[in-house]
């Protein structure tokens, strides 16, 4: 490769704008996979990327500058060596080509769209790169190009916006002060809320709303025009991947940016789910007779929204439900709600693509979003808006049934592979449902009775963890090896059992249930929060009740009747067998293998030499009995 990149070098000393047009086509083929440059010289490569820069200023034709830029994303894929690019003139060239300045010039989209795969690259591998972006105003311009989207003649194109909200997402994931400039100072979440609607889902343009106000750095929004994705613009490879945080990894082949640091989901290959046992039973739900097509997403409009959605999650993330309430109009989170519904229910070109949206925009509701955005996935049917629902006690949960979905496709997904990165995959959509129940009461009664229905006499003679309900699933992972899952688990059942430890025993055992009841010091039973409607939505159904003082509650099941193990014994055989008993018990005690245990009066576990201990010292603490007087009375 050092010899390519020396026999450049005549070529750009002569200025030759044929020559290096031709040296760069090869050297980009050859290097179209290469993330790594270990035989290039540190010299050699640093004049590459000087010589690239220069001619990048020289004036040259359109073609040239894309060569020119395309080479330099591929030298941006190595974290080290750098050199010019992570230099402030370097970086303040890039963001001129990319538009992003106080007065751009207007460069063709390739040149536009190279130039911002340059700055992710750079972005998401360099902190020095972070901190100059940071200072140049990057977000600022950014923000000014998404706000221009509607009255933008010609219309900015599909490619543009991707790289628009991947840079974004970038800079909000990897320099926590822009969150709060993108929220506050740029109006940023009802402008990304603005794309979703526009460009993603084909939504008129929003009317001006007596409620909503907007609140701009500058000058007032200019009027909204509705747009759409240009459909026929080239693939993006690598551009639907999901995100993890604190992954670092660099596998996109053109952007090669793939920036796992939303909390979310690693990449997956498309799988096709097992029938799911959610929409089987949906309890006390009913077809609204009004039907209203679903929105079908392009493989674009798909891959813009996943990058919005990452974008608003690194803009709300810490940001307290209070917080966002008096930032944003009621009618701008009514909206961010609306869109979240409409992307849940949506489809795409491959089920892959849906399940990444849906991910994404599940992801943004492990965030504290406030009650007026949570309430509009449910909405009420006015005027066969929400047509062709689920509707459970008047509002609509479709939505919510299709994350019902996503969670079973996952969790059928884990017990398939038994790997701990694909179990971990469930965090995201439980914190969820834990969010979503805490926040809203319709949701939290409409989940019970998905999730956990009354139960049967078949269902109560059986382990609650045998069967192939979404209950019997999730009580599965109670006992998971991964800490973080059967913690959110047990989490997301005790919050539909209005934390109540009683209930919780009586749908998942006592057994399955110790972890978390000892971590919340709650094995003595009780409640945990009581900020939950008082009105019982437990009712139990008749056959259950017949046989509720048979059930374990252990193991949470009917146990069938054994033979007694003692019957036959003497005295004498029974006393020998439980001193066998406590020496084998102070045999394993004492070489480490079990703690004996017991509860608290705060609910805890203790050890219970801590027990014994304390009952010696209280007793040696009483004062002994005075004889004194005895003796004087008997005396008298």
């Amino acid at each position: 490769m050092e010899a390519l990149v020396i026999s450049m070098i005549p070529a750009f000393e002569a200025g030759s704008e044929a020559d290096i047009c031709n040296k760069l086509q090869e050297f980009n083929k050859e290097n179209a996979q290469t993330f790594f440059f270990p035989e290039l010289g540190s010299e050699t490569k640093k004049k590459f990327i000087g010589d690239i820069l220069r001619s990048l200023e020289a004036g040259y034709n359109t073609e040239c500058y894309c060569l020119c830029l395309e080479a330099l994303r591929i030298l941006s894929r190595e974290a080290h060596h750098l050199y010019q690019l992570a230099q402030k003139e370097g970086i303040l060239l890039l963001m001129r080509l990319a538009g992003l300045e106080e007065n751009p010039v207007k460069y063709s989209d390739q040149v536009i769209t190279e130039a911002e795969k340059c700055l992710c690259n750079l972005t998401y591998n360099s902190s020095q790169v972070q901190r100059m972006c940071q200072e140049n105003d990057c977000v600022k311009y950014l923000m000014n190009r998404v706000r221009s989207y509607p009255s933008s003649k010609p219309q900015i194109s599909s490619d543009i916006k991707f790289f628009d909200m991947r840079l974004l997402f970038l800079m909000t994931a990897l320099c926590p002060q822009t969150r709060a400039l993108v929220r506050k100072d740029y109006n940023g979440i009802e402008l990304l809320i603005q794309v979703l609607e526009s460009d993603v889902l084909g939504f008129p343009p929003a009317m001006p709303n007596p409620d909503t106000t907007a609140v701009q750095e500058t000058e007032p929004q200019p009027p909204t025009e509705s747009t759409s994705v240009a459909s026929g613009s080239p693939s993006l490879e690598g551009e639907g991947t999901e995100t993890n945080v604190g992954t670092a990894a660099v596998i996109d082949t053109v952007t090669d940016t793939m920036s796992e640091l939303a909390k979310g989901t690693v990449a997956d290959a498309a799988a096709d789910a097992p029938t799911n046992t959610v929409t089987d039973k949906v309890t006390a739900a009913t077809r609204d007779p009004l039907v209203v097509e679903s929105v079908k997403l392009t493989t674009e409009q798909a891959d813009l929204a996943c990058e919005v959605f990452k974008a608003l999650f690194n803009t709300v993330i810490h940001t307290k439900s209070k917080e966002l309430e008096t930032e944003l109009e009621p009618g701008v989170l009514r909206r961010l709600g609306r869109a979240c519904r409409c992307v849940l229910l949506s489809e795409s070109v491959t089920p892959a693509k849906m399940e990444e949206c849906h991910s994404q925009t599940i992801n943004l509701m492990t965030c504290a979003l406030p009650l007026a955005c949570i309430q509009e996935l449910t909405p009420e049917p006015r005027g066969g808006a929400t047509g062709g629902d689920l509707l459970f006690e008047g509002r609509s949960t479709d939505a919510i049934v299709s994350i019902l979905k996503f969670l079973e496709m996952r969790v059928d997904r884990a017990a398939a592979a038994k790997k701990l990165h694909v179990v971990e995959q469930l965090n995201p959509v439980l914190s969820a449902l834990c969010v979503l129940s805490r926040t809203n009461r319709h949701i939290r009664r409409y989940l019970k009775k998905t999730v956990l229905p009354p139960l049967n006499k078949e269902q109560a003679c059986n382990l609650p963890e045998e069967g192939g309900s979404l209950r019997n699933k999730l009580v599965r992972l109670m006992t998971n090896h991964s800490t973080d899952i059967k913690e959110v688990v047990a989490d997301f059942l005790f919050i539909l059992c209005k934390e109540s430890v009683t209930r919780l025993i009586k749908y998942t055992g006592y057994g399955n249930a110790a972890g978390m009841l000892a971590r919340r010091g709650l094995l003595a039973g009780g409640h945990g929060n009581r900020d939950y409607s008082s009105d019982d939505e437990d009712s139990d159904t008749e056959e259950y009740k017949d046989i509720r003082d048979e059930v374990n509650p252990v193991t949470g099941r009917v146990e069938s009747e054994r033979p007694n193990p003692m019957e036959g014994m003497t005295d004498e055989q029974k006393e020998v067998a439980a001193i066998e008993l406590a020496n084998m018990i102070h045999k394993i005690t004492r070489e480490g293998v079990v703690q004996p245990m017991s509860v608290s009066d705060d609910g805890k576990l203790i050890p219970m030499m801590d027990v014994v201990q304390k009952a010696t010292m209280e007793a040696n603490q009483q004062p002994a009995p005075d004889s004194s007087d005895d003796d004087d009375q008997d005396g008298n």
